[in-house]
């Protein structure tokens, strides 16, 4: 027994491969191996599956799959997998078409490997990916913990504004109501944006994500993303968290949808 055995692993395989023999020796293998390995003929069960089963975070795929090429398929898999979710992917590729793998590495996968593959190699490269699977979801942990530091951080800036503002309020006209505030104005150079590209700094400032940000305006994923570029060009912002740290001092209250 190998000693890339020894340690029983925790990933979740998914085999792409439209021949029967391939899939079921190959599975064999690696349920041996310690693995939940699940297999499908086509690229297009593939991406079914990968949808269907979170858990699945390393695939093994045929360059010329039906359906879905290698190349495509992989494509779809990076399209579908959503934060804080990752994966790895493996294609395999004959000696005459490797050139075409290469199209499947620039899209994502994390290596080819060339047919027929050596049982144990295909294992070395698991092990190797496993690794950088758990190194990624390092990443996006502390990336989650960092989000949540400035989330609470915003809010407490927005807490201590909107304290000050009543103070201020207070003391410029002591007969005006409790609670009184007059309404803020956008540090430069945010000023110069648009009512909605306002909304959608203000939440950025608060850590929010694009998805979380299009369900509160309204609005798709793709356009909370074209706004957040928008802004960082007309302020000059290098990155999401110069907008948060930018924009300190507060912004308006957003608009609602269709306000």
């Amino acid at each position: 027994m190998p000693s890339e055995q020894l340690n029983r692993p925790t990933n979740v395989l998914l085999v792409a491969a439209d021949q029967d023999d391939g899939r079921s020796t190959l599975r064999q293998f690696l349920t041996s191996a310690g693995y939940q390995c699940s297999t499908c003929g086509s690229g297009r069960e593939a991406v079914q599956r990968f949808v269907d089963n979170p858990d699945i975070d390393i695939v093994l795929c045929d360059l010329h799959a039906p359906e879905l090429d290698g190349v495509r398929l992989v494509d779809e898999l990076m399209q579908a997998c959503q934060a804080p979710r990752v994966f790895e992917a493996i294609v395999f590729a004959e000696q005459l078409v490797q050139q075409c793998a290469f199209g499947a590495l620039r899209l994502g996968a994390a290596d080819y490997l060339q047919r027929p593959a050596d049982p144990v190699q295909i294992l070395r490269t698991i092990r190797c990916l496993e690794q950088r699977l758990e190194q990624r979801r390092q990443g996006e942990r502390e990336r989650a913990e960092l989000n949540r530091r400035m989330s609470a951080l915003a809010r407490a800036i927005d807490e201590l504004q909107t304290d000050l503002g009543k103070l201020n309020g207070a003391a410029d006209d002591p007969s005006a109501p409790a609670g009184a505030n007059p309404e803020s104005s956008l540090p430069a150079p945010f000023d110069r944006l648009t009512q909605r590209q306002q909304d959608v700094a203000r939440l950025v400032g608060r850590g929010m994500a694009n998805q979380t940000i299009a369900g509160e305006l309204g609005l798709s994923p793709n356009t909370v993303k074209l706004y957040v570029s928008q802004i960082m060009r007309i302020t000059g912002a290098r990155n999401r968290t110069q907008i948060a740290l930018d924009l300190g001092r507060g912004l308006p209250p957003v608009r609602q949808p269709g306000a």
